[in-house]
């Protein structure tokens, strides 16, 4: 048995041209994966190294907030209607 090259060659040629847009997509969106998790390990190692604590959960209110929060109205309440007359102007 003997191999051929140029038809091995030629065989090749037409599997590239067939599916290498297919081939390219598969690369990309691989490359785009393997991204993310690196960043997304990178970004976990970083916060437990330097021993971070988020303070994002802690909420409190102060007497003023309360305040305001109670003077808000209900959304089933009246609202003050403006004068309609005529055309008005958005600027």
């Amino acid at each position: 048995m003997k191999l051929n090259f140029s038809s091995l060659t030629n065989s090749i040629v037409a599997f590239f041209q067939r599916y290498h847009f297919l081939m390219f997509f598969v690369f990309i969106v691989g490359s785009l994966c393997v991204g993310v998790i690196m960043l997304y390990s990178t970004i976990q190692l970083s916060d437990e190294a330097n021993g971070y604590t988020s303070q994002g959960a802690d909420t409190s209110f102060d007497q003023t907030t309360i305040d305001r929060l109670r003077d808000l109205k209900q959304s089933t309440q009246e609202t003050e209607k403006l004068p309609v007359s005529g055309r008005v102007s958005p600027f």
